[in-house]
């Protein structure tokens, strides 16, 4: 179990691989455990993140902090105590890209 201290509150992650990094993030009723599979298989290319919300797993459980800001804050936290940092380059997506957004936005309705 990797952890690390935001407020005061544990944020548990798990990590898993090398390279760039690529952070999941579950669902409202979710867990880290959800994305096992997809992180063995991207491990191999990427250095791969999930991690428990507030309120999720092992991660702190103060209710003043569920909310979608207070995730936010929380996965940016995160990635700031782990040196990631986002790059957004302002041109359309790869065609690969879209087509795997828009299957992911088929399989959860």
């Amino acid at each position: 179990m990797s952890a690390i201290i935001l407020e005061d509150e544990v944020v548990h992650y798990e990590v898993l691989g090398r390279g760039r990094p690529v952070i999941f993030v579950h669902s409202w009723l979710g867990s880290w455990r959800y994305w096992i599979p997809t992180m063995q298989v991207l491990s191999a290319e990427y250095r791969t993140y999930a991690l428990d919300l507030w309120g999720f797993g092992d991660t702190g459980k103060r209710r003043e902090r569920y909310s979608l800001d207070g995730n936010a804050e929380l996965l940016h936290g995160l990635m700031e105590s782990l040196g990631i940092v986002i790059g957004l380059e302002c041109q359309p997506l790869p065609r690969q890209t879209r087509a795997t957004q828009v299957h992911s936005d088929n399989t959860n309705p």
